[in-house]
């Protein structure tokens, strides 16, 4: 029955009435028809919980022994062909296959790598170096200059700051471009080391300009003054034509890409036997001969074309003279060392083509790594302008394929340029 008092109430699990008891009092103690169904409700759990115990324990041994019976069958991913009968299931998360990304360091060298030498005694010797930039690019230069290790300094705005700075650093970088002027340039013609980055060479009036520098550096002493000049295939083209080079500008540029001209199959040939090298024309196309080895054939007919080509230019300005590109190609004076010529195709990189000052900041990492080991033992691998090219590329294509947070060119210089910091840091600790 129901007890004086304010009732409550609640349901008995398998479908028993309601029972009431009054709030102060212990259930069931009205009589057995408050205590009958909470006893019957309490021995049907126990016994629903022992039976569910013992089926759970036969599945688990049936699972068992199935799964020691089933053949040893690996797992097939999604999209795979179907699984024989008794493979097992292909799994919720399928493993995907993803190539290795490069290490954080690997835009370094390994410790026989003579470049090491190089990038180490830059950071070691701190050399000194005076940064005559381009307006446009002048604090990526400086950035990177000072990344490869140097000690910039910049800011000479009249002749006589750049030619009293001259004196007191390890090499000058002149870049031609705005707002460089005859009279500063002129102020730094008798520096010991200078790269010359022609900008805008192009131009009649500025390409007189710099014609006339680096004709007065010529009446200097090999042994005393250096001269490295550096620019792309346009600005090297356009020195040839200032030096009356016709020939070898329009082989330039044929072999380059930058304008269209017939060459003939004989100049070739003269071109490589004037470098030490056989070479003879190709046959006529044949079925047998694939486009990739057509293409190679033509690659080095055009290296051969364009070393022989800044050969000649390097002989006219007493230079060493260094094209940047998809592939960089350096050619020494016969004093430099052995004066062997060199070509870098390895690690090009495409964002360097998107970004303005991608080629002043190299001349600024040339000019740093010369002022740092000199110039008189240079060609061949130990040679600092090669190094400087290598290591400039190597980091830069480094930077593109570890591609995380790079989305444009902005992303990539900052990426860029805390890879250059950090290879310069981490081969000194080396």
């Amino acid at each position: 029955g129901t007890l004086e008092g304010t009732p409550r109430t609640g349901r008995v699990a398998m479908g028993y009435k309601k029972w009431s008891v009054t709030e102060g009092d212990a259930p069931g103690f009205g009589g057995v028809e408050g205590i009958a169904p909470m006893v019957i409700s309490s021995v049907a759990s126990a016994l629903g919980a022992v039976v569910g115990v013992k089926l759970l324990g036969g599945l688990s041994e049936h699972a068992r022994d199935r799964r020691r019976s089933r053949p040893n069958t690996p797992r097939q991913s999604v999209g795979d062909a179907a699984s024989p009968a008794g493979a097992a299931l292909p799994s919720k998360k399928p493993q995907i296959f993803k190539p290795r990304r490069r290490p954080r360091n690997a835009a370094h060298w390994s410790p026989d790598d003579s470049t090491t030498a190089v990038v180490t005694a830059a950071g070691a010797t701190r050399p000194k170096v005076q940064l005559i930039a381009n307006a446009a690019t002048c604090a990526k230069v400086v950035d990177v200059a000072l990344a490869a290790g140097a000690k910039p300094i910049m800011g000479a705005t009249t002749p006589a700051e750049a030619s009293e700075t001259c004196d007191k650093v390890d090499a000058t970088l002149l870049n031609f471009g705005t707002p460089t002027t005859e009279a500063i340039a002129a102020a730094v013609a008798s520096a010991s080391i200078v790269v010359v980055d022609p900008v805008g060479c192009g131009l009649d009036a500025r390409g007189v300009n710099v014609k006339r520098w680096l004709d007065y550096r010529m009446n200097g002493k090999p042994n005393t003054i250096h001269t490295l000049v550096k620019g792309n295939a346009s600005e090297m083209a356009a020195l040839m034509r200032m030096y009356g080079l016709r020939n070898e500008e329009m082989k330039l540029c044929d072999a380059a890409g930058v304008t269209t001209s017939d060459t003939a199959e004989n100049e070739v040939a003269s071109n490589a036997a004037a470098a030490g090298r056989s070479f003879s024309p190709p046959s006529s196309p044949s079925k047998a001969v694939s486009k990739r080895e057509a293409a190679r054939e033509k690659a080095i007919r055009d290296e051969i074309t364009i070393l022989n080509c800044l050969k000649t230019l390097s002989d006219a300005t007493d230079a060493y003279v260094v094209m940047t590109g998809d592939v960089d190609y350096g050619v020494p004076c016969a004093y430099h060392g052995d004066g062997r010529p060199w070509a870098i195709r390895d690690d090009s990189c495409a964002w360097l083509r998107e970004w303005t000052g991608a080629g002043c900041c190299l001349g600024g990492v040339i000019a740093t790594f010369v002022a740092a080991v000199g110039l008189r033992k240079e060609g061949g691998e130990g040679d600092p302008v090669r190094a400087a090219c290598a290591w400039y590329r190597r980091v830069a294509s480094a930077t593109q394929d570890k591609g995380r947070g790079v989305d444009g060119p902005a992303s990539f210089q900052v990426a860029f340029f805390d890879a250059l910091h950090a290879a310069s840091r981490d081969s000194q600790r080396a």
